[in-house]
């Protein structure tokens, strides 16, 4: 428990970093992702940094500052099924009266965590609490939402190709990492009494990193030639190129191929339409002029 504060502190700080990071470099056009994926990354950068250091809050906040840190939970499955079905959908837009019915719901989740009406907190222990009616709505809520948003990855995995299924299958994998740490470090591992339940926060970020990588990696081949032709890149698409190539060519094998084959064909055609210009426009030799195509043509060529 020594390192619970530094690694919430770390984890929360590099959350909301990425969720900026984020919000400022993906497309203009991706405007409505950019803004959910702020908002999630701001509620479970609060989440992680209050729940690693509720343990060292003054003793007249520690009966209700479980609910506060509640709080910044409510927005979580929302953010995250809007962001995915504006991801997933080309025009997505929501009934009015499943709108009310949101706001309701999160009208009442809110007042109840402001009141303290989540979970009713033991006097012997922060971490022992009674859940409280609102609670279950809100697990169920939950449940609900982050259901929906994980079957909507599912299916846009099976039926689409190419960076449409790559950028979902690293979305599901985001999730799938966060809920395989938080079910070893606060299930499994405590039944061996081992107690590590703060490192669940990195559960958090590793699925934050994911999604910052499948927003950003708009077109793998692209990025790739980017970095190849020695331009500008985002420094997360460029860390992360060789990894998403490596899903592409595993997960969808016939795109990846021609894709890289059409690559390969441009590099060539580029090669001897330079050859060519240079043996119309000036007398150099063979050897010359490979030289210098070589040169401008070197970062393709290694």
């Amino acid at each position: 428990m020594l390192y619970s504060p530094f690694v919430s502190i770390f984890c929360s700080i590099s959350t909301l970093f990425l969720g900026v990071y984020v919000f400022q470099k993906a497309d203009f056009e991706q405007r409505r992702v950019r803004l959910y994926f702020l908002i999630l990354t701001l509620c479970l950068s609060i989440w992680v940094l209050g729940s690693g250091l509720r343990n060292l809050f003054p003793s007249e906040l520690l009966r209700v500052a479980p609910n506060w840190i509640l709080l910044s939970t409510i927005l979580v499955p929302i953010s995250l099924h809007e962001l995915v079905c504006f991801l997933t959908k080309d025009k997505y837009k929501p009934s009015i009266t499943r709108r009310i019915i949101e706001f309701i719901v999160l009208s009442f989740l809110f007042h109840s965590g402001i009141s303290s009406n989540l979970i009713a907190v033991s006097e012997s222990s922060i971490s022992v609490y009674t859940p409280l009616p609102a609670y279950h709505i809100l697990i169920s809520y939950s449940i609900l939402y982050v259901g929906r948003t994980i079957y909507l990855l599912i299916m846009r995995t099976m039926n689409t190709n190419g960076m449409l299924k790559i950028q979902s299958f690293v979305l599901m994998l985001g999730v799938a990492i966060a809920l395989f740490i938080a079910i070893l470090f606060v299930y499994i591992l405590p039944l061996i009494g081992i107690y590590k339940g703060y490192l669940a926060a990195f559960g958090v970020f590793s699925w934050v990193l994911c999604w910052s990588v499948a927003i950003l990696h708009y077109d793998a081949f692209d990025i790739r030639e980017r970095i190849l032709d020695g331009k500008e890149l985002l420094f997360l698409n460029r860390i992360s190129s060789l990894i998403v190539l490596g899903l592409f060519r595993i997960l969808d094998p016939s795109e990846y191929y021609m894709k890289l084959l059409i690559s390969k064909a441009n590099v060539v055609l580029n090669v001897t339409s330079k050859n060519h210009e240079l043996a119309m426009k000036t007398d150099l030799e063979k050897f010359e002029r490979a030289e210098i195509v070589a040169g401008i043509f070197q970062n393709r060529i290694k």
